[in-house]
Order: structure tokens, then sequence, then C-alpha cells
């Protein structure tokens, strides 16, 4: 028998996936799955988004998590992150449940103050230097129209519905755009996430001239509009959104005590390690165990931890591939 009149259709993904244009800008349905994701532009710039109502039956039109950031002193000094999620939630005001990640920041603060209270200032400084390391960050994930950008990020509204992923700076903003404040004698703008009457944020990125992190003081909303004249359009975009919810998949325990090890210099990520001793008669020079012990008290502190490391703009978070692709996975499964 021969298979002369296979279904060649079958072959589309694998015509995907080697003519796939990784430089910059690539289009969307040719790019990676970074492209789900609002860009903001590398330097000082701006974007202007239309934030989308919640999904029909969701009570939010955006999903709240927080995530620590483990990277390595190494990764860090390369500007990479580690990216994971933490294992509270966010419920009224409140923080609430259990992390692993909250539990040991909160233990490197307990070894600071006692090794302040011993007398040994650099060694307090290293413990509460990892401890801002690691804390967790707030993040809020939305559906959103991308319609203007500069530079330009090749990102518009033929690109459909992308995640907009922001901190706590400009989702006070968009609060009290919603709610108004009175303190600051700041008036509710109306129904911002409504299609047909509500309003474009543009955010403007800008970098202070001395360096540091860039801050998002010059965004602003714009006058109310639609998001188009086709209602057809507009419904289809919104039959497309994200589950944004699906987004925040926490570890296991076990999972989190191995990334602090990794974190702490006490294994090595099996992901980034390779037994090279079969091509010499040496043993390897990496041995990773199978499972993490149980971290019972405080492991060494790393000699590469600097006396102070800046706290992490949560507008600006590094994207990692290993946080990306859990981000992907949970998006196919919708």
């Amino acid at each position: 028998m021969n298979n002369f009149d296979f279904d060649y259709s079958a072959l589309q993904g694998e015509l995907t996936r080697v003519t796939v244009d990784k430089k910059p800008g690539a289009p969307r349905k040719f790019g990676n799955f970074m492209d789900n994701l609002v860009k903001m532009p590398k330097e000082d710039g701006y974007v202007t988004i239309r934030l989308l109502p919640p999904l029909s039956g969701q009570k939010f039109p955006y999903a709240a998590c927080k995530v620590h950031n483990l990277a390595t002193f190494e990764e860090r000094q390369a500007k990479r992150a580690k990216n994971l999620y933490c294992g509270r939630s966010l419920k009224d005001s409140s923080w609430v449940g259990n992390c692993f990640y909250c539990d040991y920041y909160s233990h490197l603060y307990r070894l600071s103050d006692a090794a302040k209270a011993k007398g040994d200032t650099e060694l307090q400084e290293q413990y509460v230097a990892k401890a801002k390391a690691i804390k967790g960050q707030e993040k809020f994930y939305y559906n959103a129209m991308v319609l203007e950008s500069y530079p330009d990020t090749k990102q518009s509204l033929e690109d459909g519905p992308l995640i907009y992923s922001c901190g706590i700076q400009i989702q006070t903003m968009i609060m009290e755009a919603v709610f108004g404040n009175k303190k600051f004698n700041k008036k509710p703008k109306g129904k911002i996430f409504h299609p047909l009457e509500g309003r474009n944020l543009k955010i403007v990125k800008s970098t202070p001239s001395g360096g540091g992190f860039p801050n998002y003081n010059g965004s602003e909303w714009e006058d109310q509009s639609k998001l188009s004249e086709d209602t057809a359009l507009i419904e289809k975009w919104l039959n497309n959104m994200h589950n944004v919810f699906d987004l925040c998949k926490v570890q296991s325990v076990d999972e989190m005590k191995h990334a602090i090890r990794v974190f702490e210099g006490i294994e090595q990520d099996a992901k980034k390690t390779f037994d090279a001793s079969f091509l010499t008669d040496s043993p390897p020079s990496v041995s990773v165990p199978v499972t993490a012990p149980v971290i019972k008290a405080a492991p060494p502190v790393q000699q590469h931890v600097p006396s102070a490391i800046e706290e992490i703009n949560d507008e600006d978070i590094a994207v990692d591939p290993d946080f990306a692709s859990a981000v992907q996975a949970a998006l196919e499964r919708n």
C-alpha cells in the first residue's frame, strides 16, 4: 500500500513553524507568543489602548495576581527575570491565602532583625536585599485593543484583543477613572470599558534624565469615543477576548522550595544544566538532586548578593521564557 494521497493540509502547522519571522515587529500571525501581550516601546514613547469589558459571567474586567522575581544575581545582571506567581489571591482589599515565597520573604526579614540585634550590619543588609529582590509585585491583566504607538510597536486593531499587563501605578489610574478621587479632586470619567461610550488610555513611558526606572506619570485618558464604527467588528473582538483569569497558575509548595534553593545557589536549575560527563572519563561537574530537600533553616547568604538591590519597577517587569510559556499554555486551554 502507498500513502501518495495523504492529507496535505496536515502540513500547515509545519509550514507555519519553518516560516516564522522572528525579527522584531513580526506580524502576529507569524510571530511568537509574546505578540499576545501589549508591547511598550523599549525607549521613551507611548501606546494608546482601549481596555475591554469583562468576559461574560466575570465580575471584573481584570485578573489580579502577584509575581515574585526569583532571578539569580547573574540573571539580574543580564537583565533577565524569573517570574513566578504568588500563592495568595486578592479578596476584597486584602491578599489572602498561603504562599511559600511570601513566607520566605518574611523569614528573611526575621533573619535581618536577628543580625541587627547581633550588630552584624553587613549580614543584615544582605538579608534585606534578598527580601526586597523576591518581594511580590502586584500585576493586573486586562483584555485590550492597541490603537496607536510611538515608536511603532507593530501592533494595531488588526491584532484583535491582546493582554495588557500593568502594575499598581496604572491600576490606580484606571480605578480613579472609574470612581474618581475626591482627595485629589479627580472626577469619574464614565464607562471607560464600554466599547461605544468608553475612553482610550494613552500610556506614556518616560525615563528620568538622571536614569533609573521609567515612569508613567504623563499617561492620560482621551475623550469619549467609539472603539469602531463597525459594530459587527466590535462584537467579533469581544467574542475573542482572552480568559485572563486562567493566566495566574500557582506552583506547588515543593516547586516553590526548589525555586528558592536555585535562587540561593544551593541547587542548579535542571532546565539550564547539561550532563556532559559522557564526553570525558571524569564525573559530571553538576549534580542535580531528584527531589529538593525541605528548607529547615536559612541557607548561607550568596557571596554575590550586593548590599542593596533596587525595588523592581512593577510596570516594566521583564517577561522570561518560562513565564511566557506558562501563559501560553493557559491560553491554549481556552
